[in-house]
């Protein structure tokens, strides 16, 4: 079944690379869906091995690859192909260069979905914010962290123990296989404070 794009809009491919704008004007085209056009027909020798093989590139609509999550395409005027990120590639088109200490950040966290409307420029920390406003990492917090050494029952037996007065943090430690700083922190609750 073939996806219907109205309103598809078409702007020349521009490639930021180092602080250097590398253009791909008369070459490809980006649209506003994330989809990249070859605009000529080129041929090229590349080498396989110690033979030397003819490759045709023809006019039309690019075929895009999967790397670690996000559409990728390989862009190829004869000097050999540049592999691009096609959200970075719509993002240079239709907002220009990315401003520094940016990134590509996608809103609905779909890393396919490379929709002018769905990708803006932000900062590492905004879209670590959109990775969990739209619940692609649930919370890391107590027994669900990665470094986490005790449970959240542990926790809640050592608040209630030491609040008797028979232990000492030291005591606590031992019993637990903690550190007394650890006991200390969990105790004023510098840590695990959501229990």
């Amino acid at each position: 079944m073939r996806v219907k794009h109205t309103n598809e809009i078409w702007k020349w491919v521009v490639v930021y690379e180092k602080g250097k704008r590398i253009s791909y004007e008369g070459y490809y085209k980006v649209s506003n869906y994330g989809r990249i056009r070859r605009t000529k027909t080129f041929t090229y020798w590349t080498k396989f091995g110690r033979a030397s093989k003819l490759i045709v590139k023809k006019e039309g609509i690019v075929n895009s690859t999967i790397n670690v999550g996000y559409l990728r395409v390989n862009l190829n005027v004869g000097k050999g192909p540049k592999e691009c990120r096609i959200h970075n590639l719509v993002l240079w088109a239709f907002k220009g260069s990315c401003p520094l200490g940016m990134e590509c950040r996608h809103l609905d966290d779909d890393r396919l979905n490379n929709h002018i409307d769905n990708l803006e420029w932000g900062t590492h920390q905004q879209n670590g914010l959109d990775s969990h406003r739209n619940g692609k990492h649930p919370s890391r917090k107590g027994e669900n962290h990665p470094g986490a050494k005790l449970s959240e029952q542990q926790v809640q037996k050592i608040r209630t123990l030491y609040k008797t007065g028979d232990f000492l943090q030291k005591e606590l430690g031992y019993r637990f296989n903690a550190t007394p700083k650890h006991i200390n922190d969990i105790i004023c609750k510098k840590t695990w404070k959501h229990i």
